[in-house]
C-alpha cells in the first residue's frame, strides 16, 4: 500500500521552536552542554591514530576556503569533523 505524504496547511503547522542562545535551541541542559564541550577538548588534545590518520588526509587535499573543524559539538553530539560552510559532518 502506497503512503502519499502531504503538507499541512500554514494553519495547522506547528511554530518552530525558538532559538536559545546556548546550545542553539537544543533542548539541553546548560550544565550538560558545558560538560559536552569539556569532552571534545580533551578529545582535540589527544586524538587517537585513525583521528589523526584521517585529518592529515584531509590536510593534504585541497578544499579552498574550505576547513573541517576537529571535534565539533553539534547539538548533543561530538562529530570528529564539520565544514559550517559545506554543512558536512564525519
Amino acid at each position: 500500500m502506497k503512503k502519499t505524504l502531504t503538507l499541512r496547511p500554514a494553519s495547522e503547522r506547528a511554530d518552530a521552536p525558538k532559538i536559545q542562545k546556548k546550545g542553539r535551541g537544543w533542548a539541553i541542559s546548560g550544565s550538560r552542554l558545558d560538560s559536552i564541550h569539556d569532552t571534545a577538548r580533551e578529545m582535540r588534545r589527544d586524538p587517537d591514530a585513525a583521528h589523526t590518520a584521517l585529518a592529515d588526509e584531509l590536510a593534504k587535499e585541497d578544499l579552498g576556503e574550505f576547513k573541517f573543524k576537529h571535534f565539533a559539538v553539534i547539538g548533543s553530539a561530538i562529530v570528529d569533523f564539520a565544514s559550517q560552510p559545506l554543512k558536512l559532518v564525519v
